[in-house]
């Protein structure tokens, strides 16, 4: 028998919800798995080879970032919506969050990139610095569009690793702007039509492109319009649980659903499919967001249930909440940690490799907790204020218009 749900613990009635920090920290850990595991093995043989193999859907942690963004952000403006200078405070929330890091970041490639151009004789470095793109494009996040129209006929390549991440931002902004527009200006009953539409827009867009893989082998893994599926899924799973009658008939089975959805994942895994082949781009994308926005109602669900709860607490918390900083910073510190000490690619199957690694998660959470606290948690902050102060102003507002006359 499923326990009545306890409204102290209902996700809907909270502003946060630990919880989601911890699937932040399982989208975080997938990605630091990805890049600092399962790209730092060399031949996938042996022992080697079936961690490569339990490793090689690691990057769709992007992906749950995305279906996790839809959710929160969708769901955070349908609660919302009534509230006066909605769209202010919405820009304000996004903008404090995102922007401090993300310029910070542009601050130390620029600010690396002249040091070693200054003082650099032997161009160490030269490699982590080479292929950024001109400085407006990444002023007006364009940087995904022109990485996935590039031509690369010789393979993908992501431009310079110091700024490789910052293709998921610009994503990101787009399918704010989107999901602005949809919940606040669109008839309400269009709105899970327009969700709809655009999972089945990016299915269809994955497929023309593929068509296009050996010239514009990125465009179906850094394109908006190729990764939006993900958000918007996120967002019809906000939709779906806000409806009551929606809630009481998925609650009995959406942890069977789960499970069905889990057990396809693990097939996907042990495709080994790399993210830019034709099977993991098609149907292979759009399994992995539909199990992961199973799991954000899975959690939302039984948020009551101990071992649930046990993601709002600990080390993956922990993560979840530094989970933005660590993001855009993982590759450039990683870059500069084995280029600085000479750490050839590929290191885990080293026999020092294991030490290697330890210096280079240590180093990239160091990094990102610093940015957390010295960057995005005061941006944050400032842009709380700013959003009660609109809530003041418009309640003084709304007395002085009432009051007696």
């Amino acid at each position: 028998m499923i326990p009545p749900v306890d409204a102290s613990r209902n996700p809907l009635t909270k502003t946060h919800v630990p919880e989601f920090d911890g699937l932040r920290g399982i989208a975080c850990l997938m990605v630091l798995l990805w890049h600092l595991v399962r790209l730092q093995i060399g031949h996938l043989s042996g022992w080697w080879g079936v961690v490569g193999l339990a490793l090689s859907q690691a990057w769709s942690g992007v992906d749950l970032f995305f279906v996790l963004s839809g959710f929160l952000i969708i769901g955070s403006l349908l609660d919302r919506q009534h509230l006066p200078h909605q769209l202010q405070s919405f820009a304000s929330a996004r903008v404090f969050r995102l922007l401090p890091g993300y310029a910070a970041l542009l601050a130390a490639f620029a600010a690396v990139r002249w040091f070693y151009s200054a003082h650099d004789q032997s161009n160490t470095i030269h490699s982590l610095l080479a292929g950024a793109y001109p400085g407006w494009v990444y002023a007006c996040f364009g940087q995904s569009w022109v990485l996935g129209l590039s031509p690369q006929a010789s393979g993908p390549t992501y431009g310079t690793p110091f700024l490789a991440v910052t293709w998921s931002l610009c994503a990101e902004m787009e399918y704010y702007v989107l999901a602005a527009l949809v919940i606040l200006y669109a008839p309400r009953n269009s709105r899970a039509a327009i969700l709809v539409a655009m999972v089945l827009g990016a299915e269809l867009f994955r497929a023309v492109m593929s068509t296009q893989a050996s010239q514009l082998p990125l465009a179906v893994s850094v394109l908006p319009p190729a990764r939006m599926d993900g958000f918007a899924l996120g967002a019809l799973a906000a939709f779906t649980i806000r409806s009551q009658t929606a809630r009481d008939a998925l609650r009995p089975v959406i942890l069977p659903v789960w499970a069905l959805l889990a057990v396809g994942f693990g097939f996907l895994t042990t495709l080994n499919s790399a993210p830019f082949g034709s099977f993991t781009s098609n149907f292979g994308y759009e399994w992995i967001d539909i199990f992961y926005a199973a799991t954000l109602m899975l959690v939302a669900l039984r948020s009551e249930q101990r071992h649930i709860r046990a993601l709002g607490a600990g080390p993956l918390a922990w993560l979840g909440t530094i989970s933005y900083s660590v993001y855009l910073c993982h590759q450039p510190v990683h870059a500069l940690y084995t280029n600085l000490l000479g750490i050839p690619s590929a290191y885990l199957t080293l026999p020092e490799g294991l030490m290697y690694w330890l210096g280079d998660i240590l180093a990239v959470l160091a990094v990102g907790l610093a940015g957390y606290l010295l960057v995005e948690r005061p941006g944050i902050r400032l842009g709380a204020r700013l959003r009660r102060a609109w809530r003041t102003d418009a309640m003084s507002a709304s007395t002085f218009t009432a009051g007696p006359s």
